[in-house]
């Protein structure tokens, strides 16, 4: 059992318990969804573990540095699901040039267009992999990940 300390309060928790599970303790206490916590002053994902005691803090989206992690997680997931609906013929290849407003501007870098067609399938990819990750298929998802091969005609 490790000894974790969030707000004051020490509880224990089995080794292995992931900080998301923890954080699903506290959601209702922030006005933001937490993202990430601060363990013992680092930064750590919530699908990190408990391995020790220590002190942790909650990071919303609503904080900084949340959002900018949610920022970039969604970036991530927008180039991925590209380069799935476009295969070989992107090889990942998308530009993130400058934010604008709450976006942002993205340039096509491979031999494909931008057409309404491409964004809808970008957009369902995308769906498909948010709720692979809902459902917990890492293993999946990180073949995902490192898996560049396409099927699709774009």
């Amino acid at each position: 059992m490790a000894k974790i300390t969030i707000e004051g309060i020490t509880k224990e928790y089995n080794e292995g318990t992931t900080f998301e599970q923890i954080a699903n303790e506290y959601q209702d206490k922030y006005n933001g969804e937490i993202a990430l916590v601060i363990e013992d002053g680092k930064i750590r994902e919530l699908y990190k573990t408990v391995k020790k005691d220590a002190n942790v803090e909650f990071i919303t989206l609503r904080d900084g540095i949340g959002h900018k992690t949610y920022e970039r997680s969604a970036t991530m997931l927008f180039v991925k699901a590209l380069s799935d609906v476009v295969g070989s013929k992107i090889n990942g290849k998308v530009k993130v040039e400058f934010s604008i407003g709450k976006g942002l501007y993205c340039s096509p870098k491979g031999d494909y267009k931008v057409t309404d067609d491409l964004v809808e399938h970008v957009n369902i990819r995308m769906t498909e992999l948010v709720e692979k990750i809902g459902r917990k298929e890492y293993s999946d998802c990180q073949k995902d990940l490192s898996d560049r091969r396409g099927n699709s005609s774009f």
